[in-house]
């Protein structure tokens, strides 16, 4: 582990190195493409963070993981059923599965991670874009850009689709919304939206919020009539891409039967997902560790002096605050839903992760020196890097736990005749604050191992505390 980081870091020198030697070309390909800068220097920092560190799997994996070693037609059994709700996410899943992909390598990891990074930067770019005065075009930083959207694409509270197999599939919707954003045809559009609500619902009201609002928010030449018909046009786009969402749905119901989620309109219950949606949008959490005080309030408070100063300029008064409430708004298909998981709101923290990095770029342009915006980043940048090292200390021990239990456990199923009784204790014991395996996942991970090393045997898993009774 500790040679690969040694091996990481010094690839991070050696380039950094060449930069140095390349340093006018290397600028000039900065301030011509701050945004693909910012994902590849966003991404370095990831594989730093990563690579010495061993994954495990989480909850739904050990489900999937003995369906794709029991079953001879994966999809059919285990992720047809997810059809009729989300198409795109069932096929990649699938994928991932019935190939033991993650199981062979955590490479596809970096996969996601580049999709998650390149989502993020497209979505900040198209703000930018569009809720520039053409005044402030000329004025814009490159290198504050790029930094500004390499510290986004490092927000640290998107680890289920980072790290979780069954999850990361839902990056890809990211990329979909940002394809819709930039289509220059409403076919185009209309099909990209629909294809993002189709991997999975939490893009359906930030696609809807990053259509609509830079329209009606961009003080631009054009007429408040023109501006409202623009935005009528957008929400007829993003209603024509819901419709087709709910006919494949349809379609998919008639022939695989509904998927039922469950979701609860009670008020209370929806006050109480709103509340938890906001702590988990502007907050800097992780499951079972809770907040982290520190990365929250550098995050916040740097928010706030952003939203201060553009306050200020009259044209721009309004416009962090509503931008900042469409991202809260924007999780509010999670109120009704009646389970908790912080993927639900995924779609919002893209968002939220664009705006940010809006309000930051807004800031420098407003009078803030370069040197100031730089050490603002880079704190916030160092607190995000932070929390991700917690939660990677987080995952590796997990998965050195596992690995050892499996291994225990491997060695019974391998050394027992051809029907045997194999004890086993409680299989979370030594897990640290994190979803891994619930007891509610016990059977499947048991039954995992049993497929993978006694396909043969007939196996037979007793707790202790049974057998002993």
């Amino acid at each position: 582990m500790y040679t690969l980081f040694i091996v990481i870091f010094a690839g991070i020198i050696i380039a950094v190195a060449l930069v140095a030697s390349m340093r006018l070309q290397f600028t000039h390909f900065v301030h011509r493409n701050p945004h693909v800068c910012a994902v590849i220097g966003a991404f370095a920092v990831y594989l730093v963070l990563t690579g010495p560190v061993h994954f495990t799997f989480m909850a739904d994996d050990w489900r999937h993981l003995a369906a794709a070693e029991q079953f001879s037609d994966l999809y059919a059994d285990r992720f047809s059923r997810w059809v009729p709700r989300v198409p795109v996410w069932s096929i990649f899943a699938w994928i991932i599965f019935y190939f033991h992909i993650f199981e062979r390598s955590w490479a596809p990891m970096y996969l996601v991670y580049a999709a998650h990074a390149s989502a993020v930067a497209l979505i900040a770019r198209w703000l930018l874009r569009e809720l520039d005065d053409k005044q402030d075009i000329l004025s814009t930083n490159a290198w504050i850009t790029a930094f500004a959207i390499g510290v986004g694409a490092l927000y640290p509270n998107v680890y289920e689709i980072l790290y979780w197999p069954t999850c990361m599939p839902y990056a890809v919707g990211g990329l979909f919304v940002a394809a819709a954003l930039y289509a220059r045809t409403r076919i185009a559009c209309v099909t990209f939206a629909a294809l993002a609500f189709l991997t999975y619902e939490t893009f359906l009201l930030p696609a809807l919020g990053l259509m609509v609002l830079p329209v009606l928010l961009n003080r631009s030449p054009a007429e408040p009539r023109v501006r409202i018909r623009a935005a009528v046009q957008l929400t007829l786009s993003w209603l024509s891409a819901a419709l087709v969402m709910l006919s494949v749905r349809g379609v998919a119901a008639m022939f695989l039967g509904n998927f039922y989620q469950k979701v609860n309109t009670n008020p209370s219950h929806v006050l109480a997902q709103a509340h938890a949606s906001a702590k988990e949008l502007f907050q800097i959490r992780f499951f079972g560790s809770g907040r982290n005080e520190i990365a929250t309030w550098v995050m916040l408070v740097i928010l706030f002096i952003s939203s201060a100063l553009l306050y200020r300029r009259t044209s721009w008064r309004w416009r962090p605050v509503i931008l900042l409430v469409g991202c809260f708004l924007s999780t509010a298909v999670y109120w009704v839903l009646d389970y908790d998981a912080m993927r639900a709101i995924y779609g919002a923290q893209i968002m939220f992760s664009a705006v940010m990095v809006w309000l930051i770029v807004q800031a420098s342009r407003a009078g803030v020196r370069p040197i100031v915006v730089s050490i603002g980043l880079s704190v916030l940048g160092v607190v995000f890097v932070m929390q991700s090292a917690s939660i990677m200390r987080i995952k590796d021990h997990n998965a050195g736990v596992l690995a050892m239990r499996e291994a225990s456990l491997a060695k019974k199923i391998q050394a027992c005749d051809s029907e045997c009784v194999v004890q086993y204790e409680d299989l979370d014991s030594g897990l640290t604050q994190d979803w891994v395996l619930h007891p509610a996942y016990w059977t499947s991970y048991l039954e995992w191992l049993h497929q993978k090393y006694g396909r043969d045997k007939h196996v037979e898993f007793v707790h202790k505390s049974e057998a002993s009774n």
